[in-house]
């Protein structure tokens, strides 16, 4: 199944609300296509120098956890460091719904035998109860409309006493001083006026997740979960960019991406990228997040 022909992106583009089905075969299409759509998360560092990664690696290391997994991995970022910071006699199970995106993957470290890359659906993890001392994700529950769902398999598979760590966006759309809110607002101008009924908030994933009070709430959906556990880390990741940079990003996220006419929506985040550099050749693009631990009771 292509993107464009895709149930989710036929009813967004007619204003239909979508299954989480119908989201869940569009992502797996959507990564065949661009396996290292999360690139730009290696390219945007702190100013303090650090990706979000390798600040998400430091923070699973503190434990010196013995087995971890790795929930959407994606093409393998966080092996980056992960891997390197962990007792030698440490094992890692990174899985991904993406077959193109697990076989970059294991180009880039087959030759570690500590890591096993295997193709899982987040909703159904292939483990026993207990098997992992670390369960750790990175920007995945921004996309899952059944968060609590997604939670609850990744805390089935946690041992008494072991930690979650999340990476999420930390809902951007609400502040206004950051850059970034202003290109999305451009393509989505762009791309409403090329599709009149499309549906501006698609199910995606759970809102809850963008704003303190949400994650709080939802991670006390989950009663093994010792909520008096539950730490958060706001971190500003950000990259220099040129106009034209910027906007092949945009052609590369999950909804402007796919859409059958790009270029109107290229040309849109170009302009106001352009207007946001004033006189310089770049602008500062930042995105914040949110590191986010909880221990699971005993």
């Amino acid at each position: 199944m292509t993107d464009e022909n895709s149930a989710f992106l036929d009813a967004v583009l007619h204003g239909r609300q979508h299954t989480d089905e119908e989201w869940e075969s569009y992502l797996e299409a959507f990564h065949s296509r661009f396996p290292s759509a999360n690139g730009l998360f290696t390219l945007m560092r702190t100013y303090a120098g650090f990706t979000t990664y390798e600040l998400l690696a430091n923070n699973v290391a503190e434990s010196s956890p013995k087995m971890v997994l790795e929930v959407a991995c994606g093409d393998g970022n966080l092996m980056d460091f992960l891997p390197d910071l962990l007792p030698q006699d440490a094992r890692v199970v990174a899985v991904d719904v993406s077959e193109e995106e697990l076989q970059v993957a294991r180009r880039r470290f087959n030759s570690d035998s500590r890591i096993l890359f295997l193709r899982a659906r987040a909703r159904a993890l292939p483990f026993e109860d207990t098997t992992f001392d670390t369960v750790v994700s990175h920007q995945f529950l921004n996309f899952v409309p059944d968060v609590a769902a997604a939670i609850r398999e990744m805390v089935r598979v946690l041992r008494p006493g072991g930690t979650l760590h999340v990476a999420t966006n930390r809902g951007w759309l609400d502040r206004r001083e950051h850059t970034w809110v202003y290109l999305y607002d451009a393509a989505l101008e762009a791309a409403t006026s090329l599709h009149p009924e499309m549906l501006r908030n698609q199910r995606m994933s759970d809102k809850r997740i963008y704003s303190e009070e949400g994650i709080r709430e939802i991670f006390s959906e989950h009663p093994s979960l010792r909520l008096s556990t539950l730490e958060t880390q706001v971190v500003y990741p950000n990259a220099r960019m040129t106009p034209e940079r910027v906007a092949d990003i945009y052609n590369r996220l999950y909804l402007f991406g796919s859409l059958p006419d790009k270029e109107p929506i290229r040309d849109a985040v170009t302009r106001k990228a352009r207007e946001l550099c004033g006189d310089a050749d770049e602008l500062i693009v930042e995105i914040p997040f949110r590191l986010i631990r909880i221990r699971k009771g005993f």
